[in-house]
């Protein structure tokens, strides 16, 4: 009986080792996952607060590049309102210097109906040596010039000139 108790101690006590060297290795096995896990854990907050601090300064810069494109936006429409205020302008003038023209074919008109009927009455300006006749002031006109009627400039085979006729 005295051996079967040693066997049963002796197996009782491998057993504890064996107990003690599971425990043994589950505890280490625990704290190495645990310094491995602190480890991870402090290098995964690390790209946590890297990506979180990126992802910071690319907000600000959208919303720095959408107040850039705001103010672009705005340029644009000015620029487009003061090119429509030109082309109006330019409308503008064009009517202006329609009517205008208008206005002097008219007048130009009305002053060779008066030139036919007023023929005898009616002085030009001449020069020495040319084929047109001028009013006075014309620039094409050569030299001093001299005044006759019409009738004789016509007489003479001169034409009106395009400037001023």
């Amino acid at each position: 009986m005295n051996e079967e108790k040693e066997q049963n101690n002796g197996s009782k006590k491998k057993i504890s080792k064996e107990q003690i060297k599971t425990i043994v290795i589950a505890v280490l096995a625990v704290t190495l996952l645990g310094f491995v896990s602190s480890d991870n854990t402090q290098e995964l907050s690390n790209k946590i607060e890297n990506l979180t601090d990126s992802n910071n300064n690319l907000s600000a810069k959208i919303v720095e590049l959408n107040e850039v494109l705001d103010q672009k936006n705005k340029e644009i429409q000015n620029l487009e309102n003061a090119q429509n205020e030109i082309a109006a302008n330019n409308q503008i003038s064009q009517d202006t210097s329609s009517s205008n023209t208008l206005v002097a074919d008219s007048s130009a008109s009305q002053s060779t109906s008066n030139n036919i009927n007023d023929e005898n009455k009616q002085f030009v300006w001449v020069g020495n040596s040319g084929t047109k006749y001028h009013n006075q002031g014309c620039r094409t006109l050569k030299g001093n010039g001299h005044q006759i009627t019409l009738e004789k400039a016509l007489s003479e085979g001169r034409q009106p000139c395009k400037v001023c006729h």
